[in-house]
């Protein structure tokens, strides 16, 4: 089986192909381009790439670590916001303005009801997510069923969005739409990630960001990506993934002119201010958010609330985030 290095020794690792990683991504390659070996491509492709152990390391999305129990955390690094993201939303056109209007309305309910029980239970991230669903199964109200055409490039994003669609719209409805998983129809509304989100935003009449309505729910970051391996990574590159990330965290905020430069075919998109939304380091907000959206996803099915092993990870990270305060 292949380890993720190449015959030269170079460490390969999976990267996301867009806009929201090229900081880190050149800083990586400026510094250490000859020691290393990028694969790059969408979300879902990057984490077949790692599973298969096509490349040691990867960004891969967070839900990964639910749903492929080889894979851990390999370091604090991944892909968050702090509310508004940008390059995650739902996207509606003419005549969708009544649902448009019914979920937002329906995510402030959630909001004023959700943050309070967010601070009630602290690190009791299980009892959160239950509490949650409780809240909105609870304050539900009938709502007319949408379809929403998912991104055939995510994994996260989507998962995110069978979280929400469940709060919403209730769990008959959930079932319903999670037994029709739609890509490909013609649906009322679309879900689109990356640098096809940023571009795409003039084609819709109003648009949902995905990390704003988390952060109005839960009062937390959102994390879309989290730097995961099969195997833990050397204390060498541990370090330089950790000062890759930290230097271009710093440079895209203050003094983006370098990165904006090696940006080919971007239009009217705002990299500048795009690059002020998101962050790689993860703290501990960022791992309560990223366990209680793992303990979301995992009640949506039966499958996962049986699973032995899921729940002793799922413990084991809970308790890393508490020691992260």
């Amino acid at each position: 089986m292949n380890d993720g290095r190449d015959n030269d020794g170079k460490l390969t690792i999976g990267w996301l192909d867009y806009w929201n990683l090229l900081p880190m991504r050149l800083e990586l390659q400026r510094v250490w381009g000859k020691e290393l070996r990028l694969v790059c491509g969408t979300p879902r492709h990057i984490n077949r790439r790692l599973l298969a152990h096509e490349v040691a390391i990867a960004p891969a999305s967070s839900v990964c670590l639910l749903s492929n129990l080889q894979l851990d955390m390999a370091l604090p690094l991944g892909l968050a916001c702090d509310g508004r993201v940008q390059s995650v939303y739902l996207g509606f056109n003419a005549g969708q303005q009544e649902l448009y209007q019914a979920i937002v309305a329906r995510n402030a309910t959630l909001a004023r009801l959700c943050r309070e029980a967010v601070s009630a239970y602290g690190h009791d991230l299980r009892g959160l997510a239950r509490a949650i669903r409780m809240q909105a199964a609870t304050s539900s109200s009938p709502m007319p069923l949408p379809l929403f055409k998912l991104s055939p490039h995510s994994a996260t994003s989507n998962a995110l969005l069978h979280v929400f669609y469940q709060l919403w719209f209730g769990e008959e409805n959930y079932r319903y739409f999670a037994e029709h998983v739609p890509y490909e129809h013609d649906a009322q509304v679309q879900l689109l990630i990356g640098n096809e989100a940023l571009q795409a935003t003039a084609r819709f009449t109003e648009t949902l960001d995905l990390g704003k309505m988390w952060k109005d729910v839960t009062g937390l970051p959102f994390v879309f990506a989290v730097w995961q391996a099969h195997t833990p990574l050397s204390e060498t590159w541990r370090h330089r993934l950790l000062h890759a990330a930290a230097l271009a965290a710093a440079r895209m905020r203050v003094e983006p002119s370098d990165y904006l430069a090696q940006v080919d075919n971007c239009g009217a998109v705002d990299l500048a201010d795009y690059w002020q939304h998101v962050y790689y380091t993860l703290r501990g907000r960022e791992l309560k958010s990223l366990y209680l959206f793992l303990n979301l996803s995992r009640l949506l099915t039966a499958q996962h609330e049986a699973d032995e092993s899921i729940s002793t990870r799922l413990v084991r990270w809970e308790e890393q985030a508490s020691y992260a305060y």
